[in-house]
């Protein structure tokens, strides 16, 4: 037996794992001796209480047994199976490629976060802030009040403080209304749409139909041909088409679902503080007379995607059933985070905050339209909202080889048809080039290789 007298552990816990392991491993037999507590201490040069100690936990877990006057004994402690492998590594993290330059329209600037600003509240604010101490299934009640008064201000809904919850992101939110509804809907999604979802409504058991997009949203034709109680729309600024849904369309949309009980509209307004036109477009929820319009807004683009904070307006006969389902249901954003929201909105920096960065990011939209204007053979299309540009190419039907060879360059980038259900394709692919996350050096950098790529591609 080897024992460390400079090691951190007690040596008394050195001599219980020796005999524990020895024991486990079948070199200690059942009904083997142990050397006496007097002759294992001076063979290893230890104190007798040391080697007591060590055998008084053998005994306490039943590795060996104590007989008067006899002295110490291995009890029968039966067999642990184990099946031989091989020592495979095994690892559920994939390595990522970098990139020189990123296209992706999901990503923000991360230079532009109000990181110092938070830092203030958190060392001189929050912990003086009596809810920090509470805890609310729901979320906490203040932040609540502030997403209220900020949707009456800036988006023409009005509600109130019970009808918030507030989550992590979309699909939390969408978790939570599963629960409340039973499962028992059919729920239509926008294609192309939010692609990413297709397994948390397979694993939550949900239907949902695909509905092919035209040039003003969610078809609402094909949208009545698939039968559907739920519909989850993107009508501010279409993900990832940046569609803008027409007045007329909207109010197709809910008038369905006024027609009949327990039809719902989800409205995810993405993206929609980024409107680079004079005027906002109104939500549909603003609309909502009959209460059938279940919205859903984020602070991830506004402020940091870091916060995973997301939150819901319920309609009013949903709040029922959610508080039958609550106590499963808690918010998963910490009060930390959520005081940090709630202070930062109550003090008005929310509203310079999204005033600064719809100014970064227009700069970025322009700088990106600047420096692809002249070339030939390309269309530029901009929604003049959200945070990315479409690019066509024209004689290009297969906008994946573009993708490629941008690849090879080091530029990530998307297309539209890589946000499409299942096999279908759509009508008209494009090439989407997110602005967000590059400075404007970055842009103007990788915007001139995307030319030369396409110049490249033409020659081929």
């Amino acid at each position: 037996m080897q024992i460390d007298l400079k090691s951190d552990r007690p040596i008394y816990e050195q001599i219980y794992e020796y005999f524990k392991d020895a024991i486990l491993e079948g070199r200690f037999k059942k009904g083997e001796k142990l050397p006496s507590k007097r002759t294992l201490a001076r063979d290893i040069s230890v104190a007798v209480n040391t080697v007591t100690s060590a055998y008084e936990m053998l005994i306490s877990e039943g590795y060996i047994r104590s007989e008067e006057k006899r002295g110490y004994f291995v009890n029968d402690i039966g067999t642990i199976y184990t099946l031989k492998h091989d020592d495979v590594e095994i690892s559920t993290r994939k390595e990522k490629k970098s990139y020189k330059y990123s296209f992706l329209i999901t990503q923000g600037d991360p230079e532009s976060y109000p990181i110092d600003r938070f830092r203030k509240i958190f060392t001189q604010e929050l912990i003086y802030d009596t809810e920090f101490y509470e805890r609310d299934y729901q979320g906490l009640y203040g932040l609540r009040h502030e997403i209220k008064n900020y949707l009456f201000k800036a988006r023409g809904i009005k509600t109130n403080e019970d009808n918030i919850i507030i989550s992590s992101g979309l699909e939390y939110l969408l978790m939570t209304l599963f629960l409340i509804l039973q499962n028992k809907v059919k729920l239509a999604l926008e294609n192309p749409g939010y692609k990413v979802l297709e397994t948390l409504l397979r694993v939550n058991g949900i239907a949902y139909e695909p509905i092919d997009i035209d040039e003003s949203g969610m078809s609402f034709e094909n949208f009545l041909k698939a039968d559907c109680e739920l519909a989850l729309l993107t009508p501010s600024n279409q993900f990832p088409t940046a569609t803008v849904m027409p007045i007329k369309r909207r109010l197709e949309f809910l008038n369905w679902a006024n027609a009949a009980s327990g039809r719902y509209i989800i409205e995810d307004d993405y993206d929609s503080e980024f409107r680079y036109a004079p005027r906002a477009i109104s939500p549909i929820k603003s609309l909502d007379e009959m209460d059938r319009v279940i919205y859903i807004g984020n602070f991830s683009k506004s402020i940091s995607p870091l916060l995973r904070v997301s939150y819901m307006v319920l309609p009013n006969a949903l709040l029922h059933e959610y508080h039958g389902i609550r106590p499963l249901m808690n918010s998963p954003v910490s009060n930390i985070v959520q005081i940090l929201v709630k202070d930062f909105m109550k003090e008005g920096h929310f509203e310079r905050q999204l005033n600064r960065m719809k100014g970064i990011y227009n700069r970025k939209r322009l700088t990106l339209l600047d420096a692809l204007k002249d070339a030939s053979g390309i269309r530029l299309v901009d929604s003049m909202a959200g945070m990315h540009l479409k690019l066509y190419m024209s004689g290009l039907d297969d906008y994946s080889r573009l993708v490629q060879m941008l690849d090879k360059r080091s530029v990530k980038a998307e297309t539209i048809s890589s946000y499409t259900f299942g096999k279908k394709s759509v009508s008209e692919d494009a090439l989407l080039l997110g602005y967000g996350l590059m400075s404007e050096k970055e842009l103007e950098s990788a915007a001139a290789i995307v030319l030369d790529t396409i110049k490249n591609l033409k020659n081929l």
